[in-house]
């Protein structure tokens, strides 16, 4: 359904992107050019959806960039049960930032799946095609982190964890 945002014209199948009733001009991919019938609460989940595919690449980045960091300052890969790296001298923020990206996990992971079922509810809605590539790259990534935290490699995981 798409309703002029002026005059709420039905806007479907026009030749134009401009409302015969009122002249207001729209985008019939942008859908805050007209009004789509979705709630607007229904917008932020789009966003929503977007901004929580992204969570595990920075979430492996902080990870990843905490164990090189740690394996700069202590000269070698750091070692489970022997590096603490709450007591590495320079670790402090970046181990922090480790630790709540992996607290934060469980939950973004939930946030993300519970807006991809939302946005692909309302597929029909024209625009939503534009949320596509972020969601593949966000699946993608949330396949990579669960792969990367089951195998654990260098024991990085188990190693934040001591």
């Amino acid at each position: 359904m798409m309703r002029c945002l002026g005059c709420k014209y039905d806007l479907a199948n026009l030749p134009q992107h401009r409302c015969p009733e009122c002249g207001q001009l729209f985008d019939p991919t942008d859908l805050r050019t007209f009004d789509s019938g979705m709630p607007r609460s229904m917008h932020g989940w789009r966003r929503m959806a977007v901004i929580s595919s992204y969570y595990p690449w920075v979430g492996m980045l902080i990870v990843l960039g905490t164990a090189l960091h740690a394996s700069y300052l202590l000269g070698h890969w750091p070692r489970i049960y022997r590096d603490d790296p709450k007591f590495i001298a320079g670790l402090g923020p970046m181990y922090v930032l480790a630790i709540i990206s992996l607290l934060g996990f469980p939950f973004a992971l939930f946030i993300n799946g519970a807006a991809a079922f939302i946005v692909f509810i309302h597929a029909e809605l024209k625009g939503w095609r534009e949320y596509i590539v972020p969601m593949i790259i966000g699946s993608i990534g949330w396949t990579l982190w669960i792969v990367f935290i089951k195998t654990d490699p260098g024991d990085i995981y188990a190693w934040l964890g001591d």
